[in-house]
């Protein structure tokens, strides 16, 4: 399996017209930006460069500490009553996910939480979350690349994602 990077330059651009066709039509003009993990980052850039409305001049990235399981931010905190929109790049067992949400729906008492992620894994989810928007479904297979990194921790670089 191989998505090439014009592939995935297509899908961001159609996820991004999207995302910004809801959020106008729902007047949000201030969105605050989740990306769990580092893997997510390449793809939320892209997503973020293309939607057209509101200004999300928020970006929160987050981690997961090991020792205590703590959901840490590296930027200000989301608001109150926020419209949050969480960039991920891989919905798998929905764990990180699930977890994600339920800590910001009682930490922030958001308006609404919407997920965007790129790839879907075709497994049987531990955790069901509601993906409003998704880029392409994919067998149960490790990949890399777009941010992802291999078995080894490498390959994160590359510009397309593949489990060869």
């Amino acid at each position: 399996m191989k998505i090439s990077s014009e592939n995935i330059k297509s899908k961001v651009s159609e996820l991004s017209k999207s995302i910004s066709s809801y959020y106008k039509e729902n007047d949000v003009d201030d969105l605050c930006v989740v990306v769990p993990m580092n893997g997510g980052v390449p793809f939320a850039v892209d997503i973020l460069r293309e939607i057209t409305n509101p200004g999300a001049d928020k970006i929160f990235i987050s981690y997961v500490l090991d020792k205590n399981q703590e959901w840490i931010f590296s930027g200000s905190m989301p608001n109150n009553k926020s419209h949050i929109l969480i960039i991920e790049d891989i919905y798998d067992t929905g764990e990180t996910l699930s977890q994600l949400i339920s800590y910001l729906e009682d930490q922030y008492n958001p308006l609404d939480i919407k997920t965007v992620v790129m790839l879907d894994k075709k497994i049987e989810k531990k955790s069901y979350v509601e993906i409003e928007w998704k880029g392409f479904d994919i067998e149960d297979t490790w990949v890399y690349g777009y941010g992802m990194d291999d078995e080894n921790g490498t390959m994160r670089q590359v510009l397309y994602i593949s489990d060869e």
